[in-house]
């Protein structure tokens, strides 16, 4: 059972880290002993300047190249001399430790006239962890996968961070740690699907998933499943669930929580280049809603108790359920229609890397009420309630049917339309940029607007209000106070209190006198 350490470096990388173990051009050899093999590559490699490092015991060589020898230790190091991988704990006599083995997939075998088998790093990766290896993450974001087939029973320590594993040949166990982790099968569309067989069948209840090679893999604190090109089943829990399904007529039951998700943008990367067209209840039956979403292959999936989509780079098609549901249409010319219940739209997804700009909705409007989606496209928006904007300068002009706006960065101007409104911001990068609210009702029956904050996301504000209507702060020293300033209509947040500094304004309320506590939402 080999041992595979994983770095914040490994995750840092630009180019495809299957290439650390391939050899290309003319690579420096810094050692050839009998128990170490070093070596350097050149100018022009991917990788210049990485060192690889390959210490054990028994190396023979003839030529110049391994023959013989157990491998004890692999170490990648950057150019710089900092480590990026490092496996260790090898098993003697074993594929994973045949130095000769290695150094074919790494270097290949051609002859002088470039005839024979070519440098292979994906080989290289999956013979190193051709074991039942264990895999250990870091504190932070790893989104990187291990490379190769990397069959056997392995064990995945990812620790904290947002990590991604792909899903490999055996019955593995991973423990995803804190934060947003994901497990995907998406590979099997390239050269590491060529054995996979089926779909996977997935269980967010029982932790338990098979795979695409028929094994039993175990789970833990994972929040999203990303499928294979096969026809694969999703099964949530009582928790948000997060899937994708890729290729494949798939099948997916979000269980209870009433905020699960089916993306489909990443269709496009595994050959798929259609909009999804998504009617998400076709019946609702004692209570469990079906619908279907055509996928970006032309297949059908089937969504049970499915409420939040998230689309393509091409023209979508969205038709909501009697629960509220959340969409995200992103680039091309898209149609929304909420249906029942409360529903929303988001702005913040791209799939081309197109820079965005801001989006302008009038809900008011009887057609075409997003004049534009950001990408210059004008899109139908029915029975929508609720908006979370772009990142830059929006204009919002909703319906008066208590909606809420989050409209995140940039300058936006927002107009409620009556009702009882709320406003959102989740974000310290949100105050200071230029917010205004049109039309914001203060007091007065029956609608009465809100403000609403996420409190960890600012320094020194809890959940308990402090509010003054003033010019400046009236709490103690870096206790955190709201100040609104009715001489120029302006929401101040000051984390600082009566102390020096820490003011930021958080948005113009246009005709606003005062405000209240009946004003505020902190979350």
């Amino acid at each position: 059972m080999a041992r595979l350490m994983l770095t914040a470096r490994y995750n840092g990388l630009d180019d495809w880290p299957g290439r650390l173990l391939e050899a290309e051009g003319a690579t420096i050899f810094n050692a050839r002993t009998a128990t170490s093999f070093v070596f350097t590559y050149p100018a022009g490699h991917d990788f210049a300047g990485f060192r690889v490092a390959v210490t054990g015991t028994g190396f023979a060589y003839s030529d110049g190249m391994p023959t013989a020898g157990n491998i004890a230790r692999v170490v990648v190091s950057s150019s710089t001399g900092q480590p990026v991988l490092t496996f260790d704990s090898f098993p003697t006599n074993t594929l994973a430790s045949d130095l000769s083995q290695f150094a074919a997939s790494v270097f290949g075998a051609r002859n002088a006239l470039g005839i024979g088998p070519r440098p292979n790093g994906e080989g290289a990766w999956s013979m190193l962890l051709s074991g039942a290896d264990v895999i250990n993450g870091t504190n932070g974001n790893d989104r990187r996968s291990v490379e190769g087939f990397n069959s056997g029973n392995d064990r995945f320590n990812m620790l904290a961070g947002d990590d991604s594993v792909a899903g490999g040949i055996g019955n593995d166990t991973i423990f995803g740690g804190s934060g947003f982790d994901e497990i995907s099968f998406e590979r099997t569309t390239h050269s590491v699907g060529d054995s996979a067989f089926r779909g996977i069948s997935v269980n967010m209840a029982t932790g338990k998933l098979i795979d695409c090679w028929g094994g039993t893999d175990t789970f833990f604190s994972i929040e999203r499943i990303i499928g294979s090109r096969f026809n694969d089943v999703f099964i949530g829990n009582a928790d948000r669930n997060d899937f994708a399904g890729l290729r494949g007529n798939d099948v997916f039951n979000g269980g209870g929580d009433h905020r699960d998700r089916v993306r489909y943008g990443d269709d496009y990367w595994q050959g798929g280049r259609q909009g999804i067209v998504v009617d998400l209840e076709t019946s609702n039956i004692g209570g469990v809603i079906r619908g279907t979403i055509r996928d970006g292959f032309g297949n059908r999936d089937t969504v049970i108790n499915i409420e939040r989509v998230n689309g393509t780079r091409y023209n979508d098609v969205f038709v909501g359920s009697s629960e509220r549901n959340a969409f995200v249409g992103a680039e091309g010319r898209d149609v929304f229609n909420g249906m029942g219940s409360r529903d929303a739209i988001s702005f913040d997804v791209g799939y081309t890397g197109v820079a965005q700009t801001g989006i302008v909705v009038n809900l008011r409007l009887a057609a075409n009420q997003i004049r534009n989606d950001g990408f210059g496209n004008i899109e139908t928006a029915l029975s929508i309630e609720d908006i979370w904007a772009s990142e830059q300068n929006d204009r919002l002009i909703m319906n008066g049917a208590d909606n809420f706006v989050f409209g995140r960065d940039g300058a936006d101007t927002m107009t409620g339309g009556g009702g009882n409104d709320t406003f959102a911001w989740e974000d310290g990068d949100e105050f200071a940029s230029g917010d205004r609210i049109t039309d914001f009702i203060a007091t007065g029956a029956p609608n009465i607007d809100r403000l609403a904050f996420a409190v960890d996301a600012f320094d020194n504000m809890t959940t308990t209000l402090r509010l003054v209507n003033g010019a400046s702060a009236t709490s103690a020293a870096g206790i955190g106070q709201f100040v609104f300033n009715s001489a120029n209509d302006t929401l101040f947040w000051d984390r600082n209190g009566s102390a020096a500094g820490g003011v930021a304004a958080v948005v113009v309320l246009t005709g606003v006198n005062a405000l209240t506590s009946a004003n505020f939402d902190l979350f």
